[in-house]
């Protein structure tokens, strides 16, 4: 069975992990960016397998 991606479905799950990314790291008292960072490393093709 094919897989079947969406691609609004992807760029908003970008988005979201983002946000709730920075909102992590800000709440650590760190720089948003770093959440962001983390999100992105974790959501791209190497991260979480």
């Amino acid at each position: 069975m094919p897989h079947i991606f969406d691609p609004l479905l992807g760029l908003s799950l970008i988005i979201a992990f983002g946000y709730l990314g920075g909102k992590i790291a800000h709440r650590l008292r760190l720089p948003s960016i770093i959440g962001n960072i983390l999100a992105g490393a974790m959501l791209g093709p190497h991260g979480l397998g």
